[in-house]
């Protein structure tokens, strides 16, 4: 990692100049206290009349009596009724007890610090994600299908519980406007779905509105944060705050709240989403968060008689080619690129947290011109939101995208020429998928807050399927989710067949990577890796090619990998310059060293499909020593 003075300078050479405004401003009102005067812990909407207070309810809900809701019915029901027992779908697919308490002795939020330091450390997030409220939605879902009270009461009774142990601007749960934000959005959902529950007293109807507006009022002061991470944080909060100016309309601060909403949402979708459609946090599970919060604000303007403005609309057509260039055909998922946090924020479908259907079904219908599935069992995300269903299909990866192949046998290359802050340090890492499996995996994330090597160590280049030199990253670690000194790629040639390009991240220590991937048929695949130099050089270079693999039984015999997949075989061969021995072939299973004569790497052989969640993985790593142009080519046979 830099040393922090190195880093500091890279940081303002090399970050946008707006945002280190905006950072350096949000620090030095926190550094000097401001923030307890500017969120505190009293509430001033206690001091309003009721009828300021008056909430909207949307009409866009789908009728409770449609033939097309009803078909989703039972699965939403099994849903809930596992929200009863206490448990919920901690980051989409692990069920935990909903835990609301904060960890730690309440104290103002811009006061306290992250619940990690300690003997027994707890990752914040597993603090923030029940107190997102994403899981009430579902509830509220369930009520309104069946209007059985038990829904409602159970929402009742957690929403209680939260404001006990998280009074306001105490504690962890408020210290992110973000989480705010989001909790503030499932609320109002809630409250939409069940407003005629027998259960919504006046006294739990005047509490509930009180604080949706008490969590309106707390996202304003740390905008600046927001703007300076120019990422999700503020397209979830503009998202929020447009909520709430709609739906507590006669609140003295509601026209505030819908102009910052509108403003920020436009100016962040349009400059967040690049001309071929990637998101800039550069990770698919942040491109459907930010869709999803898009969908919703998109429902929410044409509620008001508006529409969403051309340029915005433009970007987020984009963005859903984009994430069609990632989506596997066959199985409904995409590729795990970039950070994996687990966020699901509107769970309105009843599909798997891995599921992109609903979204690329919805998105597609209401922003580009044509859809991008034909109308299936995913529908449920659009009809939720009232998006009108068409039955013609256009799925076309568009033109730009680094994928070769087709339904069945597919693979995309990571080049990317950055101009926002990289998330892992993964260019050209392959993902090659075979009849619905992914079988060359990104790593994923597992963790942002946990000790070495747990604390995002996966975004490293070493777990990725790329090649590393001398034992370096492509960039230059400046922080948990800083990469400075970016690795620029680009595409030298490509076809239907074939993508050939390099990336530069190595340039100062003289040595260039360039790959090219091959498709030879459905079922067979060449990779070719080169290393060379700008310069000659006697020097000799530690090059290590990775290859993440599932956890599918493997053999290993005269320089051959052999798995048994669900579909049949995967034969892989490693060679260079035409010998299948020159060079060392280590595999690894939980950090641990099964195969060769290599140490541990507590990284390796592991694949996250979510947050918190790691499983076992096979990681092949072919090791060489030598001077440069050095060639490595993994070809890949699939029975």
């Amino acid at each position: 990692m830099a040393s922090r003075l190195v880093q500091i300078l890279k940081a303002i050479t090399q970050l946008n100049l707006y945002e280190n405004l905006n950072y350096l401003y949000y620090q030095c009102v926190f550094k000097f206290g401001f923030f307890r005067l500017l969120t505190r812990r009293n509430s001033l909407n206690d001091r309003l009349v009721d009828n300021l207070f008056e909430p909207v309810i949307f009409a866009f809900w789908p009728n409770k009596d449609s033939v097309s809701l009803e078909k989703y019915i039972p699965q939403t029901i099994k849903q809930a009724d596992e929200i009863l027992t206490g448990n919920f779908q901690l980051f989409g697919m692990t069920n935990t007890a909903i835990d609301l308490s904060p960890r730690s002795a309440l104290q103002h939020w811009s006061c306290g610090r992250l619940p990690i330091e300690g003997s027994e450390p707890v990752d914040i997030k597993f603090i923030w994600e029940p107190a997102r409220f994403s899981w009430a939605i579902k509830l509220a879902q369930a009520y309104y299908l069946t209007r059985e009270g038990k829904y409602a009461q159970y929402f009742w009774k957690y929403f209680s519980e939260f404001n006990e142990k998280n009074p306001l601007n105490l504690g962890p749960n408020w210290e992110s406007a973000q989480e705010v934000a989001l909790r503030l959005i499932a609320l109002i959902i809630s409250f939409n779905l069940m407003e005629d529950a027998r259960s919504l007293t006046d006294e739990r109807k005047r509490i509930l509105l009180r604080s949706i507006a008490d969590h309106a009022d707390r996202i304003p002061p740390t905008l600046a944060y927001a703007k300076a991470q120019n990422n999700n944080h503020l397209i979830s909060e503009a998202v929020s705050l447009y909520t709430a100016g709609i739906f507590l309309s006669n609140h003295p601060h509601a026209k505030k709240w819908e102009r910052y909403g509108l403003k920020w949402f436009n100016q962040a979708i349009q400059n967040q989403i690049a001309d071929n459609g990637e998101y800039i946090q550069h990770s698919t599970n942040y491109h459907r968060m930010m869709l999803m919060l898009a969908l919703w604000m998109n429902t929410l303007l044409l509620e008001k008689g508006r529409k969403l403005g051309q340029k915005t609309k433009e970007r987020l057509s984009l963005a859903v080619n984009w994430l069609v260039g990632q989506y596997d055909h066959i199985s409904g998922r995409v590729s795990n690129l970039g950070h994996n946090d687990g966020s699901h924020i509107l769970p309105f479908s009843s599909a798997p947290y891995d599921d992109y259907q609903p979204i690329l079904s919805a998105a597609s219908r209401a922003f580009a011109k044509e859809p991008a599935l034909l109308a299936g069992d995913w529908d449920d995300l659009s009809l939720w939101l009232g998006i009108l269903t068409k039955e013609k299909p256009n799925l076309l990866v568009p033109k730009e995208a680094t994928r070769i192949g087709n339904k069945e046998s597919w693979a995309s290359l990571r080049a990317v020429q950055y101009t926002s802050r990289p998330a892992h340090a993964d260019q050209l890492h392959v993902d090659l998928w075979y009849q619905g499996h992914n079988i060359t995996l990104d790593p994923g994330t597992f963790q942002y807050n946990a000790h070495t090597p747990w604390d995002n160590g996966l975004a490293r280049s070493l777990v990725h399927n790329t090649v590393t030199i001398n034992g370096k990253d492509q960039m230059v670690r400046g922080g948990r989710f800083l990469w400075l000194d970016w690795a620029q790629a680009k595409i030298l040639e490509s076809n239907e067949n074939m993508i050939c390009a390099e990336h530069y991240g190595y340039r100062k220590m003289n040595a260039v990577h360039r790959r090219t991937i091959n498709k030879i048929s459905n079922t067979n695949w060449e990779i070719s890796d080169l290393i060379y130099g700008a310069k000659s050089t006697d020097e000799k270079f530690s090059t290590k090619l990775h290859w993440l693999l599932p956890n599918w039984p493997l053999d290993y015999k005269n320089g051959l990998f052999s798995i048994s997949a669900p579909f049949g075989s995967i034969d892989l061969q490693i060679s260079t310059e035409s010998d299948i021995f020159l060079g060392i072939s280590n595999l690894f299973y939980e950090g641990i060293a099964v195969l060769g004569k290599g140490r541990d790497e507590p990284l390796l052989g592991w694949y996250s499909p979510t947050y918190g969640v790691k499983i076992p993985a096979y990681s092949i790593l072919f090791s060489i020593e030598k001077k440069l142009p050095i060639s490595i080519t993994s070809k890949f046979t699939f029975s």
